[in-house]
């Protein structure tokens, strides 16, 4: 599990599934996030290469 208090987001893995939450009021963009997005909050949420782009209080889920 990873977070970050101050920039408002969550992350955490089990298996191949991880799980990104964007806790803040701003869009946000988390590195090391790698395969296909199961889920997404809104539809401003995807992957850009290598990261994750999270829109202001949105989540997605992703299989690697």
């Amino acid at each position: 599990m990873a977070f970050d208090d101050d920039e408002r987001w969550l992350r955490f893995r089990r298996g191949s599934v991880e799980v990104l939450i964007n806790f803040s009021d701003a869009k946000i963009r988390l590195d090391g996030a790698a395969g296909s997005v199961l889920l997404a909050t809104d539809e401003a949420t995807g992957l850009e290469g290598e990261a994750l782009a999270l829109a202001p209080w949105s989540a997605a889920i992703l299989k690697s």
